[in-house]
């Protein structure tokens, strides 16, 4: 009675194309089943494929066995861990091949997987090829841990980074900015620190065509740059389960702005890679309708029409050309740098000194307004106190908490050392000026009074920080 062989090869890693091993584990199988006399049905390979507990990658070949196998069949392998090297995967695919009479053969040997010393003989294969996974697992991990704490980089360099490399052995000796690419990323910074948006910068990198990381068909996008932004290896630092390291390598940001940049991206929703078109008006999905609250859109110009905000709901309950809108709010906003509360905020010498007292004073303000609930639940103080109490500490607490959220808009850097904010303010792009408004303003658009052609400055309704009314 003829028999059949199916001959299966599999190698962990051919990243250096050393794709023969491959072959080489073929050739073997194909002399065995010769030497047997067996008529080779089929040939299984699965390259670049581990087949530890800890490899993460699927093999298909593998998976493709059980309904390549059939009853009566040899499977021919170079060794056995080239099926698995995971004892409960071992154990449960020699028990389907005793159930189907399936014989394994291993460098020449020929296996009955129903003889119990064959099946013993195999589990001990398979242990030893477990614990050497185990013990080489170890030995990486270690190493990993020894070079991080030496300061030494990981095999993953960043984008403005390139290896070093001794020119007699070719062995990396570590990594240094890369001149063309680190002052690139150097500008960024600069520019996102003053408060330019990711996507703007992303948009122009791809239209120069300077190639983003890894290649990606996509190009440059927000959250790629943003992730390459916050790398702390930038800063040379060389991180490892959450401890950092001093890098052996130059740094091309300061451990500072990398805490600020962090810092910003922090208080911002990660971005999706889908942003779709960029802003074309100030104030859309900005500016809300005063009828209803929802957001407005703003609609292009028309024939013998002007281009006008209307309320995104389906009612559409109000609708205003946008031009006078947007004057509007550019000089509330422009006015408001000269308030006190304004200059608070962006024109002090140290900001950040000047946010450490602004956020005592809030804890201290919610501090009392707790203590003041907690007497009243003890029966210290009356309902009447605890009202006047209440209502004299929120305003306070509102208008700090809102000082807070607008010294974090980090475009204000601009308006930080004075000159006049009318001038700032127009050479902002429109992305700068959006999130100050966004973050600074309540804009609201009320119905109209009567029909006509002539704009009511008073149908639009302006808030800014600290309730002033414009």
């Amino acid at each position: 009675m003829e028999t059949y062989a199916v001959l299966y090869g599999r190698i962990s890693d051919d990243r250096h194309g050393r794709s023969q091993s491959v072959p080489g584990q073929l050739d073997e199988a194909t002399a065995t089943a010769t030497e047997y006399g067996w008529t080779i049905r089929e040939t299984v390979t699965d390259v670049d494929r581990g087949a530890s507990r800890y490899s993460l990658v699927d093999r298909p070949g593998f998976r493709s066995l059980r309904s390549i196998l059939r009853p009566g069949d040899v499977l021919v392998t170079a060794e056995t861990s080239r099926i698995t090297r995971q004892l409960g995967e071992h154990a449960a695919f020699v028990e389907w091949c005793a159930e189907r009479d399936i014989r394994w053969c291993i460098r020449g040997r020929l296996y009955n997987l129903n003889d119990a010393g064959d099946r013993a003989h195999l589990g001990y294969a398979a242990v030893s090829a477990s614990e050497e996974v185990d013990r080489l697992r170890e030995r990486v991990l270690r190493g990993t841990a020894r070079r991080a704490k030496a300061g030494l980089p990981h095999s993953r360099i960043p984008w403005c980074y390139r290896r070093t490399v001794d020119l007699h052995t070719g062995r990396t000796l570590g990594i240094e900015p890369d001149p063309e690419r680190a002052p690139i990323i150097r500008a960024i910074v600069d520019r996102t620190l003053d408060g330019e948006s990711v996507f703007r910068i992303a948009r122009e990198m791809n239209e120069r065509g300077i190639p983003s990381p890894e290649n990606s068909a996509r190009g440059w996008t927000g959250p790629n740059l943003r992730a390459l932004l916050i790398r702390p290896a930038l800063a040379g630092i060389r991180r490892y389960k959450g401890e950092d390291y001093p890098g052996t390598w130059e740094p091309i940001v300061t451990i500072e702005e990398h805490d600020r940049l962090c810092a910003m991206f922090a208080r911002t929703p990660t971005p999706s890679a889908n942003r779709g078109p960029a802003p074309s008006s100030l104030l859309s999905a900005i500016a809300v309708c005063g009828v209803c609250g929802a957001p407005v859109d703003w609609r292009d110009a028309r024939t013998n029409r002007s281009a006008r905000y209307t309320c995104s709901a389906a009612a559409h309950c109000v609708s205003r050309v946008s031009g006078p809108v947007d004057a509007l709010a550019e000089s509330a906003m422009v006015d408001f740098f000269e308030t006190e509360i304004g200059r608070e905020a962006v024109q002090s010498e140290s900001r950040g000194d000047a946010l450490v007292e602004v956020r005592a004073e809030l804890t201290q303000l919610q501090q009392r307004l707790e203590q003041a609930a907690d007497e009243y639940a003890a029966g210290t103080l009356s309902i009447g106190m605890l009202t006047r109490l209440e209502s004299r500490l929120t305003g306070r607490i509102d208008e700090l908490q809102r000082l807070i959220e607008l010294t974090e808009v980090p475009v204000l850097e601009r308006f930080r050392h004075g000159g006049d904010p009318r001038t700032i303010w127009q050479a902002l792009d429109l992305d700068s000026r959006r999130a100050i408004v966004r973050r600074c303003l309540r804009v609201e658009i009320l119905p109209a009074r009567a029909h006509t052609k002539i704009f009511d400055p008073t149908t639009v309704r302006i808030t800014v920080i600290g309730g002033e009314m414009f």
